[in-house]
């Protein structure tokens, strides 16, 4: 096929739109703020799709026509993390998002919540579009692109290669490289140890979240972080995060679900994080092994878009230079480039869906 045209954007001086205004929110007396929001503050709809007798997938929609772009969130996050991109992404472009929790995390339930092998996780997401979108009537599918972050973005590129989605038309993956990534691997017990096991409150998990800064986007950390915790009892209290637990109830989907945002709790009750990440050790190394070779090949249009050029490794450099890919830098932004700058991120993906003609601007 012919060559994508590449776009390489150097950082430049100006922080990201949401960037900008999140921080002057975070330094007003307004910051104070840390309240959840709900579901539905960005998203139109959510749904649980059965995919077998044993496992519900949670997802959350908005759109109701066009292209759907399939999100798929990192590791320990959830649909919600992607509520401010997929609200600015269907404000600007006619298409439809479908954000997907993934197996182990938010309101989804598996029979086996800790197989995220990405043979698993490929085979899951697959089925939830084909449930949705694929039709006994022989009605053709809808263009499909799929977006990825971190491990979403693994498993997004992965699923490309294996062709499940017979209506594939784009693949766009969001700050994982695979020489990085395996770097960091090292690393992620270390910073799972350094986070807090227990919040007393939705408040105080989402203070937390942006204080420490994983999120710098106060307004997205408001939607996507009850996303990310569940309720839990708590009998006693050693220290800051040494904590003796009993009646740990199963997920469910109190947090982020309903329209009014979800009060602070009060007696003994308590929240921590829905998927205890570590337990899922057996399975990182194989979402990213491969990866800059398998996303050079896959057959579709791709973008890559990264907090910072020196994440990029010599395979992906040389295939930029080749035009393989569009590729976007979006500097002063974290890891999880979506949620601190939505509508750039957001702006990438409409104007790659316009340019490749799978969708067209809207003019309100």
């Amino acid at each position: 096929m012919d060559k994508i045209p590449s776009k390489f954007t150097l950082p430049s001086s100006r922080p990201p739109k949401h960037i900008e205004t999140s921080k002057l929110a975070i330094n007003s007396k307004q910051s104070r703020d840390y309240s959840p929001l709900p579901w539905n503050h960005c998203f139109s709809q959510q749904l649980d799709i059965r995919t077998s007798d044993t496992d519900i997938f949670h997802v959350y929609t908005l759109g109701t026509e066009g292209p759907v772009v399939l999100l798929l969130h990192g590791g320990g996050h959830s649909a919600l993390s992607w509520s401010l991109l997929a609200e600015n992404l269907v404000e600007s472009v006619n298409c439809r998002v479908l954000a997907l929790d993934s197996r182990g995390h938010g309101g989804t339930s598996t029979r086996d919540d800790c197989d995220l092998s990405w043979q698993r996780q490929v085979q899951d997401a697959a089925d939830v579009f084909n449930k949705m979108y694929v039709h006994q009537d022989d009605t053709p599918a809808p263009p499909v692109v799929i977006v990825g972050h971190s491990m979403g973005g693994a498993i997004a590129v992965r699923l490309s290669q294996e062709r499940l989605l017979t209506s594939q038309a784009g693949l766009v993956v969001i700050d994982v490289v695979e020489g990085t990534a395996m770097d960091a691997l090292g690393y992620v017990h270390s910073f799972l140890r350094g986070r807090p096991k227990v919040f007393k409150s939705v408040d105080e998990a989402i203070e937390w979240t942006v204080r420490s800064g994983q999120i710098k986007n106060l307004l997205s950390a408001r939607i996507s972080v009850p996303g990310v915790i569940s309720p839990i009892k708590i009998e006693e209290v050693f220290g800051d995060n040494n904590i003796v637990t009993t009646d740990i109830p199963e997920p469910t989907h109190s947090i982020d679900t309903g329209a009014t945002p979800v009060s602070n709790v009060t007696n003994n009750n308590g929240y921590t994080w829905r998927i205890d990440l570590a337990t899922t050790e057996s399975h990182w190394k194989g979402w990213f092994q491969g990866l800059s070779s398998l996303f050079l090949s896959s057959l579709v249009p791709k973008v890559l878009i990264l907090a910072g050029t020196d994440r990029l490794d010599k395979e992906l450099t040389l295939g930029q230079i080749q035009g393989k890919y569009q590729f976007n830098v979006l500097p002063k932004c974290g890891h999880i480039v979506h949620e601190d700058a939505p509508s750039n991120v957001a702006d990438i993906i409409g104007d790659f869906l316009v340019r490749f003609k799978l969708a067209c601007k809207n003019t309100h």
